[in-house]
């Protein structure tokens, strides 16, 4: 049902990772004029000459489309609120593995630049704004469960 609050969250989040997909997470400028990019599938560091260094890391972006098909399928199962709640929480989980990874990467990277510190760009951001919209619409899917269950006893 379309004109629910929380198919329209899960709809969000959809939007959001799907949008992040295509952004850069994170960037580390070297002073030697090198760059290191972290965006969903693959990390890069580049200079002026071209690509010095590339690392395929596609499990985040995976990670993302998996939440993205999971979030799809719980808008498709509004008539089983419990199974829509058990896939919010996996979603989660997959939400934050892909944040997870992305962390092990800036923080491995970082290790590697001689104390250097990157900046996160937009892409980071919009998952962790996924995740919050796929939160508050799981309080919202067990919001409706009580309020059926309070009334199945009420009759």
């Amino acid at each position: 049902m379309i004109q629910r609050p929380q198919t329209l969250l899960l709809a969000g989040s959809i939007v959001l990772l799907l949008v992040s997909l295509f952004l850069p997470f994170w960037q580390l400028n070297y002073s030697t004029g090198s760059i290191t990019l972290l965006n969903a599938w693959q990390l890069v560091t580049s200079d002026e000459q071209g690509i010095m260094d590339q690392r395929e890391v596609f499990y985040i972006g995976l990670c993302f489309i998996g939440s993205m098909a999971l979030s799809g399928f719980s808008i498709s199962q509004f008539k089983d609120r419990l199974m829509q709640m058990k896939l919010g929480s996996l979603n989660s989980l997959l939400i934050a593995s892909g944040l997870g990874i992305s962390m092990y990467w800036v923080y491995l990277t970082e290790q590697q630049g001689s104390g250097l510190r990157g900046e996160f760009m937009v892409g980071f951001y919009l998952p962790l704004g996924a995740m919050l919209l796929n939160i508050i619409s799981n309080r919202l899917i067990r919001r409706d469960q009580l309020v059926v269950k309070s009334s199945d006893r009420i009759r």
